[in-house]
């Protein structure tokens, strides 16, 4: 109705300056009264979201009124049409206080959909408003009203239908007659008719309402009554007023829904008037809403309107299934309350939670009740307590819910029935309890929220409230002060830990602290305000990234700001942080201004990363009399714009606003990189026009130049811009942006035909903005109607270009007009070999356009995607039809075809049709396989349905190959309706073991999800997760689960199982196999039953608990180790057994913590001999993939050739205390040593950080047959698992103590002698193991001492064997080994310069002699004899080259 409203005022405002005009407009010629006639109409009712355009009058000032045209639209487009709208109407009428209007009709009026409201924020005046009740015309006459033709688009209410609408109307000296007939002229038709006669002579009534609708009405889609049932409604009553009965019927599929009497009868003391109506409203609610109506719906009402004034109520009751009120009330004779009592009660006969009738179905409780008990019919001379108790219990909804609400105010009422001194005092408190909601909601409110109210109302004066709060855990809200009507003057204070709950009213996320104290007054009727200000923000955050940088820390909040009808006042009105500081002062309106204000920002990088510097603007605005000057300047003295240096960055405004026109100059000046740029242009801004002239833009070569003016009647824009860039990369810098290249361009614009038109001519060279690149592009174009369906001439060719991850080696386009149609076609070469060939034309038909597609190609190869025949796509406002569209794909196709708009129709179907075309534009998805499916969307475009069946078979992609699943089948079909897809069937097989099944129900909001997913996957999905230590998982997981909640918030339910699996760990060097388990999903976490696994060197694990599915996965899991043997593959060996618990979030780093007991450990001191060669330093050049993988998997750097350190979360948390009473050996090198202790171990898994240590029980050294037993010894863990070794020996004889320490860590000891006296290493070493001095020694003994200290030192103390080989007068002596790893000493001397002599002695017994004798140069004997009878003899000739 509004909207119809929207459109008489517009009809009658053709007329209506008649009454208002000035003898100028009179004496305008018929064209100038058309214009001035066009604007006022326009002006005067066109908004940011309804624009209204007229078009063709006649008779624009006289008696006979036509339109051929009226429209109005929003962003989007028309969305209402009034075709050939005549007006006949007396002028002269209006100077006697008639609005008299003979005939008003139209030969049509399309409603095609509802307006889209608008994004634009309308900033109010600056002046308060004033509030009035707008007077009417003492009498109005529409004598007929006429439209044969109104259309409603589907999505206006839901149903597209068409009616006619006729009627007529007075209304003067009291009496008014009206008459209404509307006929539905589609579908299965209906009518509704309406006579009201009132005449005031006699007071008399005649009322006659009808409606007849079948199924699927207008009537039952606007009032969306359940089911669209056929309608009837008869609202009938006549008579006088002092004697009237009407009565009300309403029924749907012929049963009544709701009947009834109402009566007004004219007593004595006034008229009494009577209700009664009942019957099954339920049947017209939906199915949710019915227990709450229940089968009977009744209300019945006595009330009395006294003669001298007031109002009496008695036996007002309203009952239903679920909800019973009584009431009775009592007002005095100038209408104020004196009488109040009324109890509600809303709950369930049989206990079941009741949901109320509100949106969603979702808002429940479990039982309310409201009683009021207030003032008195009897003695109202005496003060009369009164009350009021609200509890509710039960309370839920989506979001939010709570336990109990209770709510008690009471108070005084006294001298009710005297206006100069009646007084109501008022008291409350009240209480939110048991509140469960988000965490950020219940983080600010707690768990309950206290209500408190108290004041007082006196007759004459506005209400003195004491205080009104509200108080939660983190918030608190109070006001205290004085309600004048509408109007609030006082103190009003927030407080809040954290705004968190408001998000949801703000439709964003919100963080921080706030506190605000207001003093002052509001009036929200006119939208004045008269506030003092202090507040402070602590680390606010609006879900914006520019504007939570500049919240961030602590923002202040101070000073006074006021609008009232002399406009706009702030008085040191300031907010401040370390980021940004605002001040403003002073007073502005309209009219008249002294206002300045001051901004700071701190760095410019806080709105950009890719700016920086210290920004100040200062703005001021003064003047009188409605002219008003403006003046803004910003500065940056200093700071960097996209890399580069700006200097003296200065951009202002000076103009002045004077009668509804702004006009000024605009100026600016920098040095960026050294290069000056300047901007110079003149603006102006008029009811009528927006121009920007003068344009004058110079950046180190670049210059943009010209001017633009936009008409705001016609949107259409007059002008040009002239762009000369041989470098666009500093003039780029100042819109932050990295580019490089060279542009040229001429634009113009201008409006022709009630249409835009443009001309653009312009090339580019090595054109790069941000990841965009066009390496060169010509264009030359004309367009006509550019706002609208574009006609045009032009060709665009192009070379080099990359965008989106698309690189596009030549693109040429050419477009050719012939009358109103565009001809186009393109070709594009692709740099992965793709060629693209597209051809058609355009053409502007009624309310559209119409798409014609002749050639539409795809070719890579032999693999193509073209189109099968000439298609068209028809556009008509926001509906398009597509006929039969083929694509054929290699051996498949798409076809598509059918209507969208605000009815949907389209049908989609896909057979045999090739992934593998998705390779052509992106090569690096490799797929692989083949897809068949239709899909038919139907429903309206707010309410789309689709019902798919969808079949895939050979997938392979790049992402999923290294997963081993591939080739992948899937098998899907369901619909989408009502904002849920509903999956009938989901299949989904592979290689691995990967088989999975589902169904269910998807909303994609609220509640209501319900999926079932049964099958097994292959482990090795999970191998990504671990891929970076080199871990691998094998075995299948066996699932039956089922999916509830919502998307938000899922539900799990079911079970999941193993057995047989398997995981490797190369970084800690373990081999899990048979791993075998079961879970149970109960809610949100994964609940294990049994888990367990036998480790590959020996031992068993088993776990039991649960993991969170959602937030940080939350998991408390107990392990226990049975026996397990770890090794770390090169010193250490261990039996463990002991009991673990993990806890915290899996996806955090959670701890791991416990007690293990070792019961076997060996430490091994290795022997040392040799080492790792160096990584040969390889280039790999044309890997294969395969190399190129390993390569990556073995992160080896290409420079050093060595690992490259991986930086990964710290992940599990190590807390686990090992204890060891014994059994810790250490062996190697002669050393068997037992110890025993405990130790610590802390830190991340990857960098563990043992602590502690273990003491020698007992140990001993060999060394030649000599035993030496240790004394002391303790091996020491820090920082890694490389134990500290120090242990310490000593043995008497021959007059001197020896003493052995073996020291060091155990992966590089150091074994050191020493004696008492003081003697050398090699010394020492002979008197313990034969008991005499070195220079006794034969040199077999020299040999096996060479031996002993080889296998004490590992290979690394070559000064001692030195020794022993000077000792013993030989030319080499030296530790190797065989083969087979065997150790032996080797000794040996020249006999003569060309004869030499070798003895090897094994450290298994067996010795060989050899013999080398180099008769030349080149020729060369050898012989050798071994111990065993082995011998040999060779004879080698060698020559160098």
């Amino acid at each position: 109705m509004r909207r119809f409203l929207i459109i008489v005022m517009a009809l009658v405002g053709l007329g209506a300056p008649i009454g208002l005009l000035a003898q100028d407009v009179m004496s305008m010629n018929e064209d100038q009264q058309k214009d001035w006639l066009t604007g006022f109409v326009q002006d005067r009712l066109s908004t940011p979201e309804r624009q209204i355009r007229l078009s063709n009058i006649d008779g624009a000032l006289g008696s006979d009124v036509s339109v051929r045209e009226i429209t109005i639209s929003d962003a989007k487009g028309v969305w209402l049409r009034v075709n050939n709208a005549r007006l006949n109407w007396n002028q002269a009428a209006l100077f006697l206080g008639r609005l008299d209007v003979r005939t008003l009709k139209a030969d049509s009026i399309e409603y095609l959909r509802n307006a889209e409201p608008s994004d634009q924020v309308d900033l109010p005046p600056a002046e308060e408003a004033s509030f009035s009740i707008p007077e009417f015309p003492v009498a109005i006459s529409l004598e007929e009203l006429s439209v044969p033709k109104v259309t409603f688009g589907e999505s206006v209410f839901g149903l597209g239908s068409e009616i006619s609408l006729a009627g007529s109307m007075s209304l003067e000296g009291g009496n008014l007659n009206t008459k209404l007939d509307i006929v539905r002229l589609d579908g299965p038709g209906g009518t509704l008719n309406l006579n009201l006669a009132y005449a005031n002579s006699d007071r008399s009534l005649d009322l006659g309402l009808a409606l007849v609708e079948p199924k699927d009405g207008v009537i039952a889609n606007l009032l969306n009554i359940e089911g669209r049932p056929a309608v009837t409604l008869t609202l009938a009553g006549k008579g006088p007023i002092a004697d009237l009965r009407t009565t009300l019927d309403l029924k749907a599929d012929g049963s009544t829904a709701l009947s009834g009497v109402t009566t007004l009868r004219q007593q004595a003391d006034g008229m009494a008037v009577d209700a009664d109506l009942h019957g099954p409203l339920s049947t017209l609610m939906a199915e949710a809403y019915r227990p709450f109506f229940g089968a009977e719906t009744a209300l019945s009402a006595h009330a009395l309107v006294r003669n001298g004034g007031g109002l009496s109520i008695s036996g007002l009751t309203l009952s239903g299934g679920q909800l019973r009120l009584e009431a009775t009330a009592e007002t005095t004779s100038d209408n104020f309350l004196r009488q109040l009592s009324l109890n509600a009660v809303v709950s369930d006969p049989a206990g079941e939670p009741v949901t109320l009738p509100v949106a969603g179905a979702a808002t429940r409780l479990n039982s309310a009740q409201l009683n009021i008990d207030y003032g008195s019919t009897t003695d109202v001379t005496a003060p009369q307590d009164w009350r009021a108790n609200l509890n509710v219990s039960g309370f839920t909804q989506p979001g939010l819910s709570a336990d109990k609400l209770e709510m008690a105010v009471n108070g005084v009422a006294t001298a009710l029935d005297d206006p100069a001194n009646r007084m109501v005092t008022f008291n409350g408190d009240g209480a939110l309890s048991g509140i469960a909601a988000d965490p950020g909601i219940e983080a600010a409110l707690g768990r309950e929220i206290g209500i408190g109210v108290a004041g007082v109302y006196k007759a004459g004066q506005p209400v003195q409230l004491a205080q009104l709060r509200v108080v939660g855990a983190a918030l608190t809200a109070g006001l205290s002060g004085q309600l004048d009507g509408l109007d609030f003057t006082g103190d009003i204070g927030l407080e809040t830990a954290n705004i968190a709950p408001f998000s949801g009213l703000a439709g964003r996320s919100l963080a921080g602290g706030l506190t605000l104290q207001a003093t002052g007054t509001v009036k929200p009727l006119t939208g004045g305000f008269d506030l003092t200000l202090d507040g402070t923000g602590r680390d606010l955050r609006i879900d914006d990234e520019i504007a939570d940088g500049l919240l961030a820390g602590v923002v202040k909040l101070s000073g006074r700001v006021a609008r009232d009808k002399a406009g706009l006042t702030a008085d040191n009105f300031a907010i401040a942080n370390e980021q940004v500081q605002m001040l403003a002062d002073g007073t502005y309106s309209s009219t008249v201004a002294d206002f300045a204000f001051t901004l700071d920002l701190s760095d410019l990088a806080l709105l950009s990363e890719q700016a920086s510097g210290a920004l100040k603007v200062v703005g001021t605005a003064k003047g009188a009399d409605n002219v008003i000057d403006l003046d803004l300047n910003a500065r940056v003295p200093s700071g960097q714009l996209a890399d580069r240096a700006l200097r003296d960055g200065v951009l202002g405004f000076a103009g002045r606003y004077a009668e509804e026109t702004l006009s000024g100059k605009i100026s600016g000046a920098a040095g960026l990189d050294g290069h000056r740029t300047t901007l110079a242009a003149d603006l102006s801004v008029t009811p009528a026009e927006q121009s920007l002239a003068n344009i004058d833009f110079q950046a180190a070569g670049t210059q943009i130049s010209g001017g633009l003016t936009r008409t705001v009647l016609t949107g259409l824009i007059n002008g040009g811009l002239s762009v000369v860039s041989p470098d666009v990369s500093v003039a780029a810098a100042l819109a932050l942006l990295d580019a490089s290249g060279a542009i040229n361009a001429e634009i113009k614009l201008a409006p022709v035909d009630a249409e835009q038109s443009a001309e653009v001519r312009g090339d580019v060279r090595a054109l790069s903005v941000n990841d965009i690149r066009i390496g060169a592009a010509d264009i030359s174009a004309s367009v006509a109607d550019l706002f609208g369906v574009p006609v045009i001439n032009g060709t665009i060719n192009a070379s080099a270009i990359a965008a989106a991850g698309v690189d596009i080696n030549t693109l040429n386009a050419r477009a050719t007009q012939t009358g109103e149609t565009t001809a186009f076609d393109a070709r594009a070469a692709l740099a992965t070999g793709t060629d693209i060939d597209l051809a058609g034309s355009l053409t502007p038909v009624a309310d559209g356009y119409r798409l014609a597609l002749d050639r539409a190609q795809l070719q890579q190869g032999t693999l193509s995607a073209r189109l099968a025949n000439p298609t068209v796509v028809q556009v008509a406002g926001s509906d398009v039809r597509v006929d039969a569209v083929r694509f054929d794909v290699g051996t498949g196709s798409i076809t598509a075809s059918g209507s969208a708009g605000s009815v949907l129709n389209i049908v989609l179907d896909i057979n045999a049709l090739p992934l593998s075309i998705a390779n052509a534009v992106a090569p690096d998805l490799g797929l692989a396989g083949t897809l068949n499916g239709q899909a038919r969307v139907t429903g309206s475009s707010d309410d789309p349905q689709v019902s798919f069946t969808a079949q895939a078979q050979g997938i392979r992609a790049t992402a999923i190959n290294e997963f081993g699943i591939a080739p992948l089948s899937l098998n899907a079909a369901g619909n989408f309706a009502g904002g849920a897809v509903t999956l009938s069937s989901l299949t989904a097989s592979g290689s691995g073991g990967l088989t999975l099944s589902g169904s269910g129900r998807v909303p994609l909001s609220g509640n209501g999800l319900n999926v079932t997913v049964n099958g097994s996957a292959p482990l090795a999905l999970g191998n990504r997760f671990v891929a970076d230590r080199g871990g691998q998982l094998s075995g299948v997981v066996t699932l039956d689960a089922q999916v509830s909640g919502s998307l938000s918030n899922p539900q799990f339910g079911g079970r999941v199982s193993t057995s047989g699996a398997g995981y490797i760990d190369p970084e800690l060097n373990f081999r899990m196999q048979g791993i075998t388990g079961s879970a149970t999903l109960n809610g949100d976490r994964l609940v294990i039953d049994q888990l367990s696994t036998n480790l590959a060197r020996g031992g068993s694990i088993a776990a039991s608990g649960s993991i969170g599915l959602s937030g940080g996965m939350p998991a408390d899991v107990r392990v226990a180790l049975n026996s397990v043997r770890y090794a770390d593959g090169n010193l250490f060996v261990a039996t463990v057994s002991g009991n673990l618990a993990l806890t915290g979030n899996l996806t955090g780093s959670p701890l791991l913590a416990g007690e293990v007991r070792v019961e076997n450990a060996n430490i091994t001191v290795p022997e040392n001999f040799g080492g790792g060669a160096e990584l040969i330093d390889i280039d790999h050049v044309r890997a294969p993939a395969a190399v190129e993988q390993t390569l990556v998997r073995a992160r080896i750097d290409d420079r050093s050739g060595a690992p490259i350190p991986q930086k990964r979360p710290a992940g599990v948390v190590l807390d686990i205390t090992v204890s060891a009473p014994n059994q810790i050996f250490v062996r190697g090198r002669g050393l068997d040593a037992e110890l025993g202790g405990s130790v610590r171990i802390t830190g991340p898994i990857g960098d563990i950080q043992p602590v502690g240590g273990f003491s020698l029980n007992r140990g001993r050294l060999a060394i030649l047959g000599q035993r030496v037993t240790f004394e002391s010894g303790e091996v020491t863990l820090v920082g890694d698992l490389d134990p500290m070794l120090n242990f310490v020996a000593s043995s008497e004889g021959e007059g001197i103590t020896v003493y052995v320490t073996v020291s060091g860590r155990a992966s590089n000891i150091d074994v050191s002698f020493s004696s008492s006296p003081a003697l050398p290493q090699d010394e020492v070493l002979s008197r313990l193991i034969f008991r005499r001095s070195m220079s006794e020694l034969s040199p077999l003994q020299l040999a096996k001492l060479a031996g002993a200290a080889a296998e004490l030192v590992g290979g690394g103390g070559n000064g001692l064997v030195d020794n022993l080989r000077s000792a013993a007068g030989l030319d080499d002596l030296d530790i190797v080994t065989d083969s087979s790893g065997n150790v032996a000493v080797q000794a040996g001397t020249y006999i003569q310069d060309n004869v030499y002599l070798g003895v090897q002695a094994g450290a298994g017994g067996q010795s060989r002699v050899t013999i080398n004798l180099d008769v030349t140069s080149d020729l060369k004997v050898t012989g050798s004899a071994a111990q065993d009878g082995n011998s040999s003899l060779g004879v080698y000739y060698e020559k160098d080259y």
